[in-house]
């Protein structure tokens, strides 16, 4: 008879052995688990077409205009909670040569059999690389790991290289500036994306203006009457500034009685003005003493809103605002990170718009072969930049276009930018 403890043995050897045999079936199921992926994202194994390096990068599988679109051509797709714009994933690069390329070329090549370049080719590309500069962590281990701005870059020298190799070099301004401003347009979808998932998706400019005003509205409600009052008093001090500086250019200096005139005029315009700046010290004693009761976190997140709608708009002074309205108080950490986030992804966008200008620029201003069309494109991101003369330089001419949209877009570009 087997006594009780060996049986409780055996019975827990057969127990061990089970689950030893359980939690090998569990590894040969996670084994064969794909790649995880992200929503309306898949990973796909490439094969480098220049050292023939393997290894899985993120492709787009899905996409739509859910998200709206932007003035420059900027188009957002929404899946599940995540909003993305609609060129990325557009520029595979390879984590060990850096060769990179918009993923329909490296598909198509790999696809029809024709991945491997000449060795003439692989050597251009890889010099090209090399004299670029541009610089990757040698951790990388897949395309996304890489910046968005040097991926987009990368595929530039290398293209360039490959287009002198085939006697293409001249003609590709245009495609070269494309590849920056689609990254330009990723590092503004992350800027849109801080916060979480907005309501803020304009079908085009106008509808944008009009959910733009909507907003204003919202956060308005929330503001403090005494921030309004502080903007109107600032208002009036620069009416009052002009209004002085236009008296004394009307009064004559050599009439002694005039000159006196003039005397009690600049001591009444003192007076008020000393008044006026009372009041806006006043009102914004009383601002900021109510602010961090009146504004709540619902409405910091509505001003974070404001600033990104702005930014899709291409309405840099707003924006600003918006961002320098949201840091007069301590923000919650999760939303200071955020607005941080924002302003670096800004900074990153206008840089590369910069870039794509700079091939822009060569193209001919032709009107024939979409040359309006870059013309309109050009003012549009010099007036995203601020520099609003550069914009109107590039709009002059567009409102005699025989295509009617480009004349109601380049009049309502120009309405948007008041100086400058």
């Amino acid at each position: 008879m087997t006594s009780p403890q060996l049986s409780a043995t055996a019975s827990h050897k057969r127990h061990r052995s089970r689950s030893l045999v359980l939690f090998g079936l569990l590894l040969i199921l996670l084994s064969q688990t794909p790649p995880k992926s992200e929503a309306g994202r898949s990973r796909v194994t490439i094969h480098c077409p220049v050292d023939g390096t393997v290894h899985l990068a993120l492709i787009t599988i899905s996409r739509n205009q859910s998200g709206g679109r932007d003035s420059d051509g900027c188009v957002y797709s929404i899946e599940g909670n995540a909003l993305t714009v609609h060129a990325l994933d557009d520029v595979i690069t390879c984590p060990s040569c850096l060769y990179s390329c918009q993923k329909r070329d490296l598909k198509k090549s790999i696809n029809k059999n024709e991945g491997q370049f000449s060795p003439r080719q692989k050597r251009l590309v890889l010099k090209a690389v090399k004299d670029s500069g541009i610089k990757v962590s040698q951790s990388v281990s897949n395309s996304e790991s890489i910046p968005v701005a040097t991926r987009h870059r990368l595929s530039v020298v290398c293209y360039k290289a490959l287009s002198e190799d085939t006697g293409q070099s001249t003609g590709q301004e245009r495609f070269y500036a494309s590849l920056l401003l689609q990254s330009a347009w990723i590092e503004r979808g992350l800027s849109v994306s801080q916060g979480g998932l907005s309501s803020f998706r304009p079908s085009d400019l106008k509808d944008g203006l009009k959910q733009y005003q909507g907003l204003k509205n919202e956060v308005g409600s929330l503001q403090h009457p005494s921030i309004r009052e502080i903007r109107s008093l600032e208002r009036v001090l620069q009416q009052l500034d002009s209004l002085q500086g236009r008296v004394n250019q009307q009064i004559p200096a050599h009439d002694a009685v005039e000159r006196f005139r003039k005397q009690e005029l600049e001591r009444a315009f003192l007076k008020i003005e000393a008044e006026l700046r009372q009041l806006k010290e006043e009102a914004k004693g009383r601002a900021d003493k109510a602010a961090a009761a009146l504004m709540s976190n619902e409405g910091r997140t509505l001003q974070l809103r404001l600033a990104q709608a702005a930014l899709r708009l291409g309405l840099r002074a707003e924006r600003e605002q918006s961002l320098k309205d949201l840091k007069r108080e301590t923000l919650p950490r999760p939303l200071s990170l955020a607005l941080a986030a924002l302003e670096q992804h800004i900074k990153n966008e206008e840089i590369l718009i910069r870039e794509a200008l700079g091939y822009l620029k060569q193209v001919p201003k032709s009107t024939e072969d979409g040359g309006e069309e870059v013309q309109l494109l050009k003012g549009d991101l010099w007036r995203r930049l601020g520099e609003n003369g550069k914009a109107r330089a590039c709009l002059k001419g567009l409102n005699s276009s025989k295509k009617l949209w480009i004349q109601q877009r380049a009049k309502l570009l120009n309405s948007l930018m008041k100086d400058g």
